[in-house]
Parts: C-alpha cells; sequence; structure tokens
C-alpha cells in the first residue's frame, strides 16, 4: 500500500472507503504489506471503512497504520482485516509511532512488534486473534497506560530471553543430554544427571531475562530453548484479560536438550478483571532425556483483582520437569524507584544526554526541571537542561555538551511520581566520569611570568577552561576533534590568536601563547651611524615584521623579507643615499 495524507478537514463523514491496502498475490507469493494512513480533522463522523492492511494470500501482507488525529485526540490504529499469520507490523519511534500521547489499537488479527521503547499510551487495545510481541531477541516490553487497556488478543515475551545455556540459571549439558533453565523455579536435570539451572531474581519486582536450557546431541549455540523475556504493564485504569499475557520459556528443539525457563510477567493496575491466562511458563525438554525449564515469575499489584482466568508459572516437562515459579500478588502498588542511569562509570567522550530508567511509568504532569540537579567536576550547577519521558518509564536530561574533566553528579528530588501517585520512596543520586584527549598549555607574558584568568574557549559548544595562578589550562575535547581554541582576557593580545586542531587522537601538551597589551612594535632606538639608519625594537616570538616604506604616506610597498620575531631586541639598518625623501614604518602580524 501507498500513502495517504488528509489534513486540516474540519469535519468528516460519509460511508465510503479510505485504503492503503497492500496487493494480494496467488499460489504460494506473499501478499504486499498495507501502507499508511494519516488523518487529522476536527470533527470525525466518517461511518465507512479506514484500512491499511496487508495483501491477501497464503502469505499475507503485514499491516499497515492507520493514525487518526480527531479534535486532539489521537489514536494509531493496526488492523489486517482478520487475515492470520500476517507478517509482523514493526513500530518504531524513528517512523511510525506518534509524539504526543495516543491510543494504541491492535486488531483484525495484526501483529505488531515495537521495535523500540514504546511511549507512555492513553489507551491500549489488543483484540482478538491480535497479537503486541516482542521479536527482538533478547528484548523486554514495557506498556505504560494512562487510561485503561483491553487485552483479548495475545501480549507476549514468548522466547525473548536469554538463548540455549545462557544466562544466571542456564541449563547444564552431560553427554549431550541438557537440563531444564532455572529462573523462578530450578529447571529439571537430564537423564543424564546435567543438574537443572539456579533460581535467581526477585519475586516481588519480576524483571530479569528467562534463561536458556542446556543442550542436546546437536552443536552448541543453535536457536533452541530460548528463556522467556521480561513483560511489564502498567495501566492507570481499568486491565481487562480475555486474551493471554506470556512470558513464557522456549522448548527445547535439539536432541535430548533442556527447556528454557519461563520470564517475567510485572503487572501494575488499577482494576484488573477478565477471565483470560497471565503466563511465565518453562519450557518442556526433549524426550526422554532433556529437562524441563523452571517456571518463570509473575507479581501483581491492584487494589481491585477481579480476574477469574488461569495465573500459571509451571515447569516444563521432560526427563524431569521443572520446579513451579513465583507468584506474589499485592493489593498495594510497589515502591516507585530509579533503576539505571546511562551513562555510568567513565567515559571517553562528550556527554549532552543523561537516560534515567525507573521501575515504573513516570507521570508527565510531575516531571519538573526543579527535581533535577546536574553538578559539573567543580561543583557548579548546570542550569541550562531539560527534562523530557523519553519512554514510559524513563526520563531524558538533554544539556549542552559537557567536556570538563572529572565526575559529574545527578541528583533527583522526590516530588517526581509514577502514573499511581506513587513519588520516589527516596531521591536519587548518580555520577558519571568524562576522560578525554586533552590540549593543555601555559600562558605567560613575555617576561615569563605566567597570566591567570586567561579564558581558552574551544569551538563547536565546548566548555572552555580558565587559567590558574600559575597560567596553566586544560581542556577536554571529543576523541578525532576538529577546531580551534581561542584566548582571551580584557583588552590583552595573544600570540598566536588561535590554535588550530584537526582529528585530535591524544592529548597534546605545550600548547602555550603570549599574553600583551599590544603587538605593535615600538622603536628603543632611531639613529643614524656610518651613514646608515637604524630602527631598533623589542621583538615577540610568534610575531612577524615586515619593514614597509613610501614615498608620500599612502602607498606602502614591502622593503626586503620579512623579520620572524625573536622575544629580544630586534634591527633592521637601512643605508641612506641621495634619493628622494621616504617615510618607513614597521608591520607586525601574527
Amino acid at each position: 500500500g501507498g500513502s495517504l495524507y488528509l489534513s486540516n478537514i474540519g469535519a468528516l463523514a460519509g460511508s465510503g472507503t479510505i485504503s492503503a491496502n497492500g496487493g494480494s498475490a496467488s499460489g504460494a507469493a506473499g501478499g504486499g504489506a498495507g501502507g499508511r494512513i494519516a488523518l487529522y480533522c476536527s470533527n470525525n463522523n466518517f461511518a465507512g471503512q479506514l484500512s491499511a492492511s496487508g495483501g491477501n494470500s497464503a502469505y499475507p501482507g503485514g499491516a499497515g497504520t492507520v493514525f487518526t488525529g480527531v479534535g486532539g485526540v489521537q489514536a494509531l490504529l493496526i488492523n489486517n482485516n482478520g487475515m492470520t499469520n500476517g507478517a509482523q507490523t514493526p513500530l518504531s519511534s524513528a517512523f511510525s509511532m506518534p509524539t504526543n500521547l495516543f491510543d494504541l489499537d491492535i486488531s483484525g488479527a495484526a501483529s505488531v512488534t515495537p521495535l523500540t521503547p514504546l511511549p507512555l499510551l492513553s489507551n491500549l487495545n489488543v483484540a482478538a486473534a491480535s497479537t503486541l510481541n516482542v521479536r527482538v531477541l533478547p528484548g523486554n516490553l514495557f506498556i505504560g497506560v494512562l487510561n485503561n487497556a483491553n487485552v483479548a488478543g495475545n501480549l507476549n515475551a514468548n522466547g525473548a530471553g536469554n538463548s540455549q545455556a545462557a544466562g544466571p540459571g542456564a541449563g547444564n549439558t552431560a553427554d549431550n543430554e541438557g537440563s531444564g533453565a532455572g529462573y523462578g523455579g530450578v529447571g529439571g536435570p537430564s537423564a543424564s544427571g546435567a543438574p537443572g539451572g539456579a533460581t535467581y531474581g526477585s519475586a516481588s519486582e519480576p524483571t530479569d531475562f528467562g534463561s536458556g536450557g542446556g543442550n542436546g546431541g546437536a552443536p552448541a549455540g543453535l536457536n533452541y530453548s530460548f528463556g522467556g523475556g521480561p513483560l511489564h504493564l502498567s495501566v492507570l485504569g481499568a486491565l481487562n484479560i480475555t486474551g493471554n499475557i506470556s512470558a513464557n520459556g522456549d522448548p527445547g528443539l535439539q536432541d535430548n536438550s533442556g527447556g528454557g525457563s519461563g520470564g517475567s510477567v510485572w503487572i501494575s493496575a488499577g482494576a484488573i478483571s477478565g477471565n483470560g491466562s497471565i503466563s511465565a511458563t518453562g519450557g518442556n525438554g526433549v524426550l526422554y532425556d532433556g529437562g524441563g525449564g523452571g517456571g518463570g515469575r509473575i507479581a501483581i499489584y491492584t487494589p481491585t483483582n477481579n480476574f477469574t482466568g488461569v495465573t500459571n508459572v509451571a515447569g516444563g516437562t521432560g526427563f524431569s520437569s521443572g520446579q513451579p515459579g513465583t507468584i506474589y500478588l499485592s493489593s498495594a502498588f510497589g515502591a516507585f524507584l530509579i533503576n539505571s542511569q546511562s551513562p555510568t562509570g567513565t567515559v571517553s567522550n562528550t556527554v549532552s544526554v543523561v537516560t534515567l530508567g525507573f521501575n515504573d511509568a513516570i507521570d508527565p504532569a510531575s516531571l519538573s526541571v526543579s527535581n533535577f540537579t546536574l553538578l559539573d567536576p567543580n561543583g557548579n550547577t548546570i542550569s541550562n537542561f531539560s527534562v523530557a519521558v523519553s519512554a514510559a518509564p524513563s526520563v531524558q536530561l538533554s544539556f549542552p555538551a559537557q567536556n570538563l574533566l572529572g565526575a559529574y553528579t545527578v541528583e533527583v528530588g522526590i516530588a517526581l511520581t509514577n502514573i499511581f501517585g506513587v513519588p520516589l520512596a527516596q531521591s536519587y543520586s548518580g555520577t558519571f566520569s568524562i576522560s578525554l584527549p586533552t590540549l593543555s598549555g601555559t600562558v605567560t607574558g613575555t617576561n615569563g611570568a605566567p597570566v591567570s584568568g586567561v579564558l581558552l574557549q574551544p569551538n563547536g559548544g565546548l566548555t572552555g577552561a580558565t587559567t590558574d595562578t600559575n597560567g596553566n589550562y586544560s581542556i577536554g575535547v571529543p576523541p578525532g576533534w576538529n577546531g580551534a581554541v581561542t584566548p582571551s582576557l580584557g583588552a590583552l593580545v595573544f600570540v598566536p590568536d588561535s590554535l588550530s586542531y584537526t582529528n585530535v587522537a591524544a592529548s597534546m601538551t605545550n600548547q602555550n601563547y603570549l599574553a600583551l597589551q599590544t603587538v605593535a612594535p615600538s622603536l628603543s632606538t632611531a639613529s643614524l651611524s656610518a651613514g646608515n639608519l637604524s630602527l631598533n625594537w623589542q621583538g615577540i616570538s610568534g610575531v612577524t615584521y615586515q619593514l614597509l616604506w613610501s614615498t608620500n604616506l599612502v602607498n606602502w610597498q614591502p622593503l626586503g623579507n620579512a623579520l620572524s620575531g625573536t622575544n629580544g631586541p630586534m634591527q633592521i639598518v637601512l643605508p641612506t643615499g641621495s634619493n628622494s625623501t621616504a617615510f618607513f614604518q614597521i608591520n607586525a602580524s601574527y
């Protein structure tokens, strides 16, 4: 399908069709993918069909996207017209997700895979036979919903955890027979006695990837026996589950391999209802000698729990079954915490963004610059920065590129809350350090005395440095930097006036400057001796001097070659003669 862009419509009505469908195909050929429709109107009374479905065939194309903006309410609709087994519809913040709060509606057997973190949603609907899942392995899925969510189809992170024989609870192998992986429950041993994988992680805040089952008779490293991934769903309003929410481990597929362990399902909601299923089961081991994967972990927080469906963390079957995982239930929401920061440690480049990860969806209304403090290595507050929710559980601090060497501090106050109104349980303080190639040197006067307080300013938006009492400075620049550094202090003149750099790969020392009141030469003596005119002045290293002459004080011409300055006495001797009157001046350049 192609593109339809309908904008600035006052009122839309009628019962016709607006479509950008993919083309159908016959035989074993694949159907074309749906296109994209965007519709902006003030009032929508359209009763017809909006369609960007994939083309019908033995292998249907994936659904396209239909975006509607009606009176300020935004919605992203993905519908594949009931064609099951259609190709995936990838979602990316780069090209397919709106930038503001929107409803996400997946229906008509569409299968949707986020490629980048989902933003905070207004409402979520996953209709029957439709799927919102993780396909990038290993991968996790965090969904924050500010109003209500309905899951009648499938919401899953099945097999999205650690790969075969990988992870903290990885299955083991003995005599080409693999045991099941562990996570919430211990994995089942293999017939050869390889012990099952161990348990790990938190029962009350499950965020870990499930582990991969042990190898069987085939070579290691095959894409079998993945553990389940982590799936976290936070809904401020009502969550209705008549379909399936799952983070199950994969079964073993190679001979005698162990099953992967179940993953993580963490649900927080204002109210939960429905008769569907919530599962984080272990994968089955290959009969007859592979061990079953251990069950994963499920945690559910809600003050109103009317869910009557199945909650399952069973271990997988095999020579020995994996042990069941854990289910944690609470009527009170858990503590709101910051659980990650990027960057951390020492980085070898400038930093202009810090991303903070939270353990739940952030309330955008509570976000304020006043909640955050950023200190440079000198303890000074960096004031010109902004904050924004970059994904449902993440905040991004943006500021001018920092190149001062040393440790920076990020502080967050407890006024920030999650979508349930729970404030940060404690204030946060984190650090990162910048280590870069440096340009360093000294600024002195012509007498060799240090000059303090000189600002050495690099271009390109980098922070400059000021000379200390010894005239020394040091500036950090990104690896490969191209630019120039210019000194300044009041009316002083500097030699050189700037230094240029290309592709800085390592630290450079002795980047020195002379500070002067002026570079104009001042004649110390001018005398006639033995028929010659002698001009004497105090030279400056780094300055080039050129004698000029004129007969009318208007038109000046160079006389002789230019002289390179030395930090000491300089002299030019001019022979006198019978020529007409001449005037002379000394020009200084640097």
